[in-house]
């Protein structure tokens, strides 16, 4: 089995202890943290997975509050469950919101919704996050122009 072989353990130490720098980060320096969950979950790939599955894409329009959109949501989760960005956003919830169920579904995903609230509303709580990614620093996607007054010169790079 790969996972007990001499060569995998060792690529994985190297891997594990190695310091990383964003190069295309979406952060913003202004507020690197999401605000919501739903931050997370309306990115646009999701979104597009979600309407493609059926979903009426009012459901999720940003005129409505960003815990209803996520809710609106939950029925049509099981259709995307098999997509490469549905794990990438369950990694997140696991792993960052600490969700220990294999799916979201109405009996979990407001308690989710809270919990991921009540991190993401951490004072700094990003620096917590790139450290446990052993991110160092991140490049912005900044505008030539834009006014960088205040941003944290420790992790961001212009």
């Amino acid at each position: 089995m790969l996972h007990n072989s001499d060569v995998y353990q060792r690529l994985k130490t190297v891997i594990d202890d190695m310091e990383l720098i964003d190069c295309h980060t979406h952060l913003r320096w202004y507020q690197p943290s999401a605000e919501t969950l739903t931050d997370i979950f309306s990115y646009h790939y999701i979104a597009t997975e979600l309407v493609s599955a059926g979903m009426d894409p009012e459901l999720i329009s940003e005129d409505l509050p960003a815990k209803e959109r996520f809710l609106n949501a939950v029925p049509y989760i099981p259709r995307i469950q098999n997509t490469t960005t549905w794990w990438g956003f369950m990694q997140i919830c696991k792993q960052l919101f600490g969700f220990d169920s294999e799916t979201i579904d109405a009996q979990n995903a407001e308690s989710l919704y809270n919990s991921a609230a009540d991190k993401l509303q951490q004072s700094n709580w990003y620096l917590d996050v790139l450290d446990r990614i052993k991110i160092r620093k991140a490049f912005l996607t900044n505008e030539f122009d834009e006014d960088l007054h205040g941003y944290n010169k420790d992790v961001f790079i212009p």
